[in-house]
Order: C-alpha cells, then structure tokens, then sequence
C-alpha cells in the first residue's frame, strides 16, 4: 500500500492516538505474539521501507506509544490497542 492509503486507514481506526501504539516490523506475527496478541491489532504492508518509517514517525509526533526501530528492513505498520 501506498503512504497515504495507510495513513487514511490508521486516522480510521486509531480515532484516540495516545490509547495506540504503534510500530514497524519486518514479521508482523512474531511482533503480535511479542506484544501479547492484542484484540485490537491492525497492520499493512506498505511499498517501501521509507513509508513505514515515516508514517511512524509522524503517528509517534501525534502522540502514539511506540518508539522507532523495526528491524533491518521493516515493510510492515501496526497498531494496536489493550484493551
């Protein structure tokens, strides 16, 4: 997917930032299992690495959990929330 599909479809889901985290990967299964297997788990591939990385970077600015890192070469976003 491309950076604005993704960006739309997280605004969608994620109506609250700060109750979200969010994070790159490069196996979003293993990340899911890391995190405890939340309920409220959305991710995408998107086209490139450089999307992933800067689509979190601006959902960590808006107030998003998460912190930056992903692995060598993360294609996956996710988010999630507890509870």
């Amino acid at each position: 997917m491309n950076e604005d599909d993704i960006r739309k479809a997280i605004m969608k889901k994620a109506h609250t930032y700060a109750e979200w985290t969010i994070g790159i990967t490069e196996n979003p299964k293993t990340r899911k299992s890391g995190h405890g297997n939340p309920k409220k788990w959305f991710q995408w591939r998107a086209n490139t690495e450089g999307v992933v990385r800067k689509l979190e970077k601006d959902f960590l600015k808006k107030g998003m959990k998460g912190a930056t890192g992903g692995g060598k070469e993360p294609k996956y976003i996710y988010i999630f929330k507890k509870k």
